[in-house]
């Protein structure tokens, strides 16, 4: 029996009496309780300016030299590397064989939901990379850190957006959604303009050199020649200065030549086209046949002479458009090519 004690303060109280041990059930549900704390370590940063001031410090040295300056594949020689504008005559150095990092975004649950992703275009001075998602929002992530900056609705109503342009001098952002809807949009994502323009989906859309106009193609079969002043002053009236028809099915691809009045675009009726804006009126200047089956993108060589073109029949062409005539098909695929790029330099 427990016989109390008197202290200074009186008597004393009696000790708890002890728990019975925690069953194996009770110890399990604690650890599935338990929730582990997230390690806070510093974001990714990539610096983008380091192999710009290495060219600049070392570009006395190596001048154009039959082999140039290579770079052991080793991460410690990563601060030898130089841009991909240094190098013309090894266009292999600008090709991105290794993954890098992954970013996500959580939503207004802290949830991460993966969505697919409609188009992807990198801002010119590449601080900024634009995303589009299946569900009509915008991403604007971080070059340097790949962290999300902006995250908006772009296109009510869940509306796919999968053309994307980016202006090189006048900076501003050209969207269009599956509905025939354009969206002019400044740098930071803020509209400036929203006009209806084709009748169907937007496949394209690409600037002019000077960027006072840009061409759009869509589903409907045409593409269209738009100005950007009169867009910005006066939107809701905004009409196409030209309308470019001729196509016997969906336009699906667009681009304009990088300093003359000429546009190219392409079609599931398997032909490229090429276009001037000025003459509109008469029709194609030319068409560009070849392909077994339909035309999923074609763009110019930025030197504007020759065309590449990527079809559905699983090869790519080249294109002289001085002879207006295939110089070469590459037929390495074995399924359908949906896009095509050159070299920037």
């Amino acid at each position: 029996m427990y016989h109390a004690r008197e202290t200074n303060g009186g008597i004393s109280q009696p000790p708890p009496p002890k728990q019975p041990p925690r069953t194996r059930q009770q110890r399990g549900q604690d650890f599935e309780d338990y929730v582990p704390r997230r390690k806070i370590h510093g974001q990714r940063t990539v610096d983008f300016y380091s192999s710009a001031i290495r060219h600049v410090t070392t570009r006395l040295k190596h001048r154009n030299t039959p082999y140039g300056h290579h770079v052991a594949p080793h991460p410690y020689w990563s601060k030898d590397m130089l841009p991909a504008f240094s190098t013309p005559f090894n266009p292999s150095t600008a090709l991105c064989t290794q993954w890098v990092s992954t970013s996500f975004h959580p939503d207004a649950r802290g949830n991460y939901t993966r969505l697919p992703l409609a188009n992807l275009k990198w801002a010119p001075n590449g601080r900024r990379l634009l995303c589009s998602t299946g569900r009509g929002e915008f991403l604007l992530f971080n070059g340097h850190s790949f962290g999300v900056e902006v995250k908006t609705v772009a296109h009510e109503d869940h509306r796919q957006c999968r053309a994307i342009t980016w202006g090189n001098i006048s900076d501003l952002i050209i969207s269009g959604d599956d509905a025939g809807v354009l969206k002019l949009w400044l740098p930071n994502l803020v509209l400036i303009a929203e006009f209806d323009s084709h009748h169907r989906a937007v496949r394209e859309v690409t600037w002019a050199p000077l960027e006072g106009k840009f061409c759009t193609c869509g589903q409907d079969g045409s593409a269209r020649v738009w100005d950007t002043n009169a867009v910005g002053t006066n939107p809701e009236h905004a009409r196409e200065e030209v309308k470019l028809e001729g196509h016997g099915g969906d336009v699906v691809t667009v681009d304009w030549h990088p300093f003359n009045s000429l546009i190219l675009t392409g079609s599931h009726d398997r032909d490229c086209r090429l276009w001037d804006p000025r003459t509109a009126s008469c029709g194609s200047i030319a068409a560009l046949q070849g392909h077994a089956q339909s035309v999923n993108c074609a763009r110019w060589n930025p030197n504007g002479t020759t065309i590449l073109s990527a079809s559905k029949d699983c090869t790519v062409k080249l294109w002289d458009i001085r002879m207006v005539q295939e110089i070469v098909s590459f037929e390495a695929h074995s399924k359908s090519v949906e896009r095509v790029e050159w070299h920037p330099h």
